[in-house]
C-alpha cells in the first residue's frame, strides 16, 4: 500500500513539472515575435525539357513558437512561408507521361551550404521519392528505393539548373 502512495506521490510530481514546463511554453508562444529579414537573395532557374520555371526568394529567421515539449526557438524559413518545411516546388509530366515533383532546398539548406547543386533536391515520381545518384552535364541520376511491390529504379531528369545569391 505504502508503495501506491509513494507511486502515485510521484507521478503526480513528475506530471506536475511537466505541466509547468508546458505552461511557460505555452504563454511564451503567445508573445508574437516579428520576423528578421536574412540579407542576401537567391535566384534559382530550373529548365526542364518543356518549360524554364524561375524563383526569387528571401530567406527569414522566425520564432517557432508551439506549445510543446520540444520548446520553442528561432529557425529559418522562406520569406512569407509558414514554416521551415515548406519549399517552392515545381510539377511537371515526363516525357513518359510520369508526373514529376521536384522541391527545391529549404533555406536551412541554403545557408548551410552556401552554394546549390542538383543533389539538393527533393524528386517525386508519380507519388515514389527518388534519391540522388550522379549526373552527368544536364542529365541527373536519381534512384528510388524498393516501395511496397515495386522494384527501386532509376529516372533521369534532364534539368538544366542557375543558382545565383546576391547580396
Amino acid at each position: 500500500m505504502k508503495s501506491n502512495i509513494v507511486i502515485l506521490f510521484l507521478s503526480s510530481m513528475i506530471s506536475g513539472c511537466t505541466s509547468l514546463i508546458m505552461g511557460s511554453y505555452c504563454a511564451d508562444a503567445e508573445i508574437e515575435r516579428e520576423p528578421v529579414s536574412i540579407p542576401g537573395t537567391h535566384v534559382i532557374s530550373i529548365i526542364t525539357e518543356r518549360k524554364e520555371y524561375d524563383f526569387t526568394f528571401k530567406c527569414e529567421k522566425y520564432y517557432d513558437a508551439q506549445c510543446s515539449t520540444r520548446g520553442n526557438y528561432w529557425d529559418v524559413r522562406y520569406n512569407s512561408f509558414s514554416s521551415k518545411h515548406d519549399t517552392q516546388e515545381i510539377e511537371y509530366e515526363l516525357p513518359d507521361q510520369a508526373h514529376a515533383k521536384v522541391l527545391l532546398p529549404s533555406c536551412n539548406d541554403l545557408l548551410d551550404k552556401k552554394s546549390f547543386d542538383v543533389s539538393m533536391l527533393k524528386v517525386w515520381v508519380s507519388g515514389i521519392p527518388y534519391f540522388y545518384r550522379s549526373s552527368d552535364k544536364d542529365l541527373h541520376v536519381y534512384i528510388s528505393h524498393k516501395f511496397g511491390d515495386i522494384e527501386a529504379r532509376d529516372i533521369v531528369l534532364d534539368l538544366k539548373i542557375s543558382y545565383e545569391f546576391k547580396e
